[in-house]
């Protein structure tokens, strides 16, 4: 990942077909953004498979995915 544009190491990242789906905040040509993408070859290749939005929509993502685990778990799905 070196020259990733990662801002700090990635918060999450999850291994699926011989990479890693990460999350956390990079910039690139001077903006900043919050990013969940899968990355090729063991997690060092960037792919289009992912998304960005602006790093104040985090908390809101947070809620929504703490509330989405929570009905999970208690079936109310």
């Amino acid at each position: 990942m070196a020259g990733s544009g990662f801002t700090s190491p990635p918060i999450w990242q999850f291994a699926k077909r011989g990479g890693l789906i990460l999350a956390g905040e990079r910039s690139f040509k001077g903006e900043t953004f919050f990013e969940l993408r899968w990355w090729a070859d063991g997690g060092n290749t960037p792919t289009g498979k992912g998304v960005t939005f602006p790093p104040d929509a985090v908390a809101g993502l947070a809620e929504a995915l703490a509330a989405y685990a929570e009905s999970r778990e208690t079936g109310a799905v």
